[in-house]
């Protein structure tokens, strides 16, 4: 996730300052009475503080629509970027002239939640000082915004006292195919005897960010025994951020995916008691490492069972080889965000929205069937990781 933040920022700094994008401009609410009260009050600043005071938290919600963004502190300009744009453009905020108050109001769907930061003076990102709540990035924090009808996952909490779990072993893998070695963590469920019973295996691309950021051996650890069977995870990073889109989606993605086939999965089944079948077999992955997750199962049917891309980028390759293909017996989960990337890279634009949408659409029209959905949410860590238990649930279910 590393190197398209970095395209992000590097974009945003450059010279992309603000967007069109129209925002809401409510007339009747507590805020826009407050924004009337200012205009005329002869000391604005005792107004913005008995407002700030009044507030109960920060971003300032009203109902189940309306999310008001406000700032106060010097700065020449400050703007807004995030999934409410596509983290494509800096929207401008409003300044109320003769104060250092700036404001910019959304009207959103009563389920949304967002990734944000301020940018102040068009190149200095800021998390909203007034809002405790941080999410996950491989960039560094980010404010995070939830309208009342969002939920946050309960599988991410740490397990409950006297639950057992699970545990992690760290190795580093060879591969002659890539000619690299990697750091790798297997996941070993709670009671694990090598010498009782085989387990499914899922393999998890982008897989040190998925434990630190998608919190998922909490899932794992809350799932098995509740609504999943026992099973190993495989949790596999790129050799390296910089080396990331060549591997999942470049000019080595091939060999990657040769890697996963004749060393890594072989290496598994050799060394643990798996379930050593496609049908127990699965891959997922988020963004580029959707896009992996996809293509190794199209590819390989005879190794992967199953596969889950969420807001996975849909590349023409990946596109032909779903297009082309015919067994229609993959298990498949596919997520993506109504507030999804949109943010060129390389100079090719990129919609990751429109990539869900047509990608969705293919395996409707191949006759696949397909678990997952479309949610208001953007291309984030905190998105996919809310429905971790969908994937695992929906590919492990209790027999």
């Amino acid at each position: 996730m590393k190197y398209i933040f970095a395209a992000i920022l590097l974009m945003l700094a450059t010279g992309c300052c603000t967007t069109s994008m129209s925002v809401s401009k409510p007339t009747d609410t507590a805020f826009t009475a407050f924004l009337r009260k200012l205009e005329t009050a002869r000391d604005k600043s005792r107004e913005i503080e008995n407002f700030f005071a009044a507030q109960k938290a920060f971003p300032i919600i009203e109902g189940d629509s309306l999310i008001h963004f406000v700032y106060r502190g010097e700065a020449d300009s400050l703007g807004i970027t995030g999934d409410m744009t596509g983290w494509k453009k800096t929207l401008a905020m409003t300044r109320v002239v003769g104060t250092s108050f700036f404001y910019v109001t959304f009207q959103v769907e009563p389920d949304v939640r967002w990734d944000y930061q301020f940018v102040r003076n068009g190149k200095e990102f800021l998390t909203d000082p007034l809002n405790p709540f941080i999410t996950p990035s491989g960039m560094g924090d980010h404010s995070q915004v939830a309208m009342p009808k969002w939920n946050y996952a309960k599988h991410l909490a740490p397990p409950a006292a006297g639950k057992p779990v699970g545990s992690l072993i760290r190795t580093n893998f060879k591969s002659d195919t890539l000619g690299n070695m990697r750091p790798i963590q297997i996941y070993l469920p709670a009671g694990y005897d090598a010498g009782k019973g085989k387990y499914a295996v899922v393999i998890i691309n982008d897989g040190a960010e998925a434990i630190t950021f998608a919190l998922m051996k909490n899932t794992l650890d809350n799932l098995i025994g509740t609504t999943i069977p026992p099973v190993i995870a495989v949790f596999v990073p790129p050799i390296s951020p910089e080396e990331r889109p060549f591997e999942y989606i470049g000019d080595r993605k091939e060999k990657f995916v040769s890697m996963l086939v004749t060393e890594l999965v072989p290496y598994i089944d050799k060394n643990y008691p798996t379930l050593a079948r496609p049908s127990a077999r699965a891959i997922m992955g988020i963004s580029n490492g959707g896009h992996m997750a996809f293509y190794a199962a199209f590819k390989h049917p005879e190794v992967f069972g199953m596969a889950a891309g969420q807001s996975p980028n849909v590349t023409p390759e990946l596109y032909a080889l779903v297009k082309n293909s015919s067994n229609v017996t993959l298990q498949l989960y596919l997520d993506w965000g109504k507030y999804d990337l949109k943010t060129p890279y390389l100079g090719k634009p990129r919609d990751f929205v429109e990539y869900g949408r047509r990608l969705a659409a293919l395996l409707v029209e191949k006759g696949y069937s397909y678990k997952g959905r479309e949610v208001n949410d953007g291309h984030d860590w905190a998105n996919w990781r809310n429905r971790i238990d969908e994937i695992l649930n929906f590919f492990f279910p209790f027999k």
